[in-house]
């Protein structure tokens, strides 16, 4: 999957086996990207497609696998096709004839409060113009019209809620036209060759949008920007460098961090300064669950997965067990067994499905904060004790 798919709007496609969902994403993207065929089962796990709704949005197709696959394995992409409901942000139902798999599917949908449109995979001999109370779009994708197909994305358009793809501001009033923002972006041992990093990237573009004037420097520059007399409105560091960029910076200059920035778009910022309350009043010991969206190699500067852990064995002078996911990966069973999570900023995927994860987290009694929020606070505890 490419960098930032996961940023998108998803567009997920449910149904029995054989009902056609391969078959509509195949004629809505153009190509064959999906399997066609006869058989039941074909679609084995869930496909995901990239397409661009032209002047609206970028979205993410879900091709799904049946949710009557009875095969030997049916069970485990019945469930796959389930969970895959916790990161849409609307479905499309396809169905030959209605019954009770697809009354069951728009119940499971309604209580995830998600939209959805219905589409009858038969244009003749359509006894209604309802179906369950809804109305529903009639096609044949084996003869299928451009008609349909702008009929659909016209559907889609007017359905698909307008959160998921319109962009939160990053900043809020933090920054106004001309106002100068300095950007600390460290290569350090997992800065990808060549590029930066999509946290770094995302609120340099918003900076340009917004007419601000932008200077990126690495952590060593920061002394000599501010001895040329350089005063920005605001600094963005890497959240790691909280420490460091307490020591060098007037207290007269408001900085904050590139996952602080994005736990305040996309994650429930509320929940997150709470969470930060049970920091002080964890034991050692206690279970830790630390959620990252993006995967890639750990190295010995690993925020996630070796930063913030030394940082908390350090702050209680114990040690604690830690439980990492990566991706989308599901939360684990025993939520109610942890004392924390934290969450990344999550550059790579949609509000939505941080906020699911938040929720659940949130039923279960467990405090959530957000990596960066996490560091400047720990920071800031360990350096006053020094």
């Amino acid at each position: 999957m490419k960098p930032g798919r996961e940023n998108k709007p998803h567009v997920g496609i449910y149904g029995r086996c054989n009902t056609g969902k391969s078959s509509l994403l195949n004629s809505i993207v153009g190509y064959d990207c999906s399997i066609v065929a006869p058989r039941s089962g074909t679609t084995t796990d869930i496909v995901k497609v990239g397409y661009e709704i032209a002047g609206f949005s970028p979205v993410i197709f879900i091709d799904t696998a049946g949710i009557d696959d009875n095969s030997e394995i049916g069970s485990l992409r019945v469930n796959r096709t389930l969970a895959s409901m916790e990161i849409i942000d609307l479905a499309l139902i396809i169905y030959n004839e209605w019954g009770k798999e697809e009354e069951s599917l728009c119940q499971k949908i309604e209580k995830l409060s998600i939209p959805y449109i219905l589409i009858r995979n038969q244009k003749e001999n359509t006894s209604t113009d309802k179906e369950y109370g809804k109305e529903f779009i009639s096609v044949d994708t084996l003869y299928f019209t451009d008609s349909d197909k702008e009929a659909i994305l016209d559907k889609i358009k007017s359905v698909l809620p307008e959160p998921c793809f319109a962009k939160k501001r990053m900043f809020g009033n933090l920054i106004a036209e001309n106002d100068l923002v300095m950007l600390v972006c460290p290569i350090d041992s997992e800065a990808p060759a060549g590029r930066l990093i999509l946290p770094q990237v995302q609120p340099l573009r918003e900076l340009l949008n917004n007419y601000a004037i932008s200077i990126i420097v690495q952590p060593e520059q920061i002394s000599e920007v501010l001895k040329k007399g350089i005063v920005p409105k605001l600094i963005i560091t890497d959240s790691q460098l909280f420490g460091k960029i307490e020591k060098l910076v007037p207290n007269t200059i408001e900085f904050t961090s590139f996952s602080i920035l994005l736990a305040k778009m996309k994650g429930d910022y509320p929940a997150h300064v709470e969470g930060l309350r049970k920091i002080d009043s964890l034991n050692r010991g206690d279970k830790i669950l630390i959620m990252e969206n993006c995967r890639h190699q750990t190295t010995c500067e690993d925020i996630g997965r070796v930063k913030i852990p030394s940082l908390i064995k350090k702050y209680h002078n114990g040690n604690f067990k830690f439980h990492f996911i990566t991706g989308l990966e599901e939360l684990p069973e025993n939520l109610g067994e942890y004392s924390l999570a934290l969450q990344c900023g999550g550059c790579m995927v949609t509000a939505r499905q941080i906020r699911n994860r938040i929720n659940k987290l949130k039923e279960s009694g467990v405090a959530v904060t957000n990596y960066g929020m996490c560091l400047k606070y720990l920071s800031g505890k360990i350096n006053s004790e020094k």
